[in-house]
């Protein structure tokens, strides 16, 4: 099987073409904004969205960008509405795509969307998976066929639990929608920062590991390329950096305050390795 990497997905370069005019991180927003309580579910109408520019050409880019990206969206009979977000013809949403077209879909108008697909993702984890969920899932609410064969025999990338994870709280940040700490949201989030490291964590050095038995199954980066190369991808350690942060927010919201610094703390540690003894000094790099 052939696959392409994430970044010439050319689905994946439209919404991020949309979302680099308009999203920025702010600076400390990494809790929820208490205005966000007074607007629950703001929500823009979907392809409301327009840009300004005195520059045409960034005009033209932009309606072109936003017309793509709203010709995939989609309306199944047995999953809701949803957008395609994963290579051109599968029917099918990915876990990293959409994680990393969220933002772009929610300046689009399409955050519900977003989390209805997320809440495909959170509704398939299971332990017969390892705590993986389903990769890809189709408009027919199926895994797709291309990547899963049976609960002993799928392709998954390990930064993808943790990115759902962040891309969640991000989406729950701009939108105050408590839809994202519902019971299904929660026990997804929590089997991931707990079980799932357990289970791919094969040193128990707080860490996910690629064994070169693991296969398709277990990638310990997105680069697909190296599928059997790699045992942890720096990509791997950002993305469980960012869950266990998006974790202990949505902890702290619901008054955790013990869960909620314990998974804080893990974060930081994380940050304290790679910034240690992932850095070469002498290369700067």
């Amino acid at each position: 099987m052939i696959r392409t990497p994430s970044l010439l997905n050319r689905r994946s370069f439209l919404w991020l073409t949309t979302a680099a005019f308009f999203s920025r991180e702010l600076p400390g927003l990494r809790t929820r904004p208490n205005f966000l309580h007074a607007f629950p579910q703001m929500q823009a109408a979907e392809g409301s969205l327009e840009f300004a520019s005195s520059d045409k050409k960034l005009v033209d880019g932009f309606h072109w960008a936003k017309a793509q990206a709203l010709a995939y969206v989609r309306e199944s009979s047995a999953i809701g509405p949803w957008y395609e977000a994963a290579l051109p013809g599968r029917n099918a949403f990915c876990m990293r795509d959409v994680s990393h077209m969220s933002n772009g879909a929610q300046f689009l108008g399409l955050g519900a969307r977003t989390r209805n697909m997320m809440r495909q993702f959170a509704e398939n984890i299971s332990a017969a998976k390892k705590w993986c969920t389903w990769w890809e899932i189709t408009g027919d609410g199926k895994p797709a066929p291309v990547d899963y064969k049976s609960d002993q025999n799928f392709w998954y990338c390990l930064p993808a639990n943790f990115d759902v994870v962040d891309a969640c709280y991000r989406q729950w940040l701009w939108t105050g929608d408590d839809a994202y700490l519902d019971e299904v949201f929660l026990n997804y989030y929590r089997h991931s920062v707990t079980d799932y490291v357990k289970a791919w964590d094969h040193n128990q050095d707080g860490l996910l590991e690629h064994l070169p038995g693991d296969g398709h199954m277990g990638i310990g980066t997105y680069d697909e390329d190296l599928t059997g190369d790699v045992l942890v991808g720096a990509d791997l350690i950002a993305a469980q950096y960012a869950g266990y942060e998006g974790y202990a927010a949505f902890q702290r919201a619901r008054s955790e305050g013990a869960v909620a610094d314990e998974f804080a703390a893990k974060a930081q540690e994380l940050k304290t390795l790679y910034n240690g003894k992932w850095w070469n000094a002498s290369q700067n790099q």
